[in-house]
């Protein structure tokens, strides 16, 4: 091997090694860094501080079943709709309206139940968060399931049922039996026809 191709060698490959190094670990740092965004404005309800010892003292106590029952209840709202704090509000509401049980239980349980939520059914809760808003607006759905948690969630709407007809290539049969009580954004809520009251 000639003297030239040893001192190719001797630098070109470290260089190289060295680069993928350094590529790899700036990719992790963005990937790990939350890109910037504006800051979400508000937050769910002004008496939040005020009942955050007491629902402190809840989460103390969690089993490691309520921890998860906690964050898919909480990541199902955010992927559900994570516009505004609204429309994670009315996301609850349906929830809170369906559940038999008006518990952090109830909820997930009502939540879980195949074919009725595209964040579940696609596992669209593991979705990592990284955007700004993101990290803010899914504080705020903790904070709705915070207050749940001890009993001070009230729904904003009676609404059974939500759909995005943006997203449906054919309305689902369902839809027919329903009557509209809200329209937010990009959903429509529902509740069925024989119900007494509308929101």
């Amino acid at each position: 091997m000639s003297i030239y191709k040893r001192i190719a060698k001797a630098i070109l490959f470290p260089t190289i090694v060295a680069l993928v190094y350094f590529s790899l670990v700036v990719y992790k740092l963005e990937e790990a860094t939350p890109r910037k965004a504006t800051p979400v404005k508000g937050v769910v309800v002004e008496r939040y501080d005020l009942l955050k010892l007491s629902i402190d003292k809840v989460k103390a106590k969690f089993t490691k079943d309520e921890e998860y029952m906690y964050y898919i209840l909480s990541k199902t709202i955010w992927c559900e709709d994570r516009k505004s704090i609204k429309s994670m509000q009315l996301v609850l509401s349906v929830l809170y309206n369906r559940a038999e049980e008006k518990t952090l239980k109830g909820l997930y349980k009502e939540a879980i139940k195949p074919h009725q939520f595209e964040c579940i059914s696609k596992k669209l809760y593991l979705k990592q968060v990284k955007a700004y808003d993101d990290l803010k607006m899914l504080e705020e759905a903790r904070k709705l399931v915070d207050l749940l948690l001890i009993n001070q969630f009230s729904p904003i709407t009676n609404a059974t049922h939500f759909i995005n007809p943006n997203t449906l290539k054919v309305k689902p049969k369902w839809v027919n039996k329903m009557k509209v009580v809200l329209k937010y954004e990009n959903h429509v809520y529902m509740v069925h026809k024989n119900s007494e009251s509308n929101s």
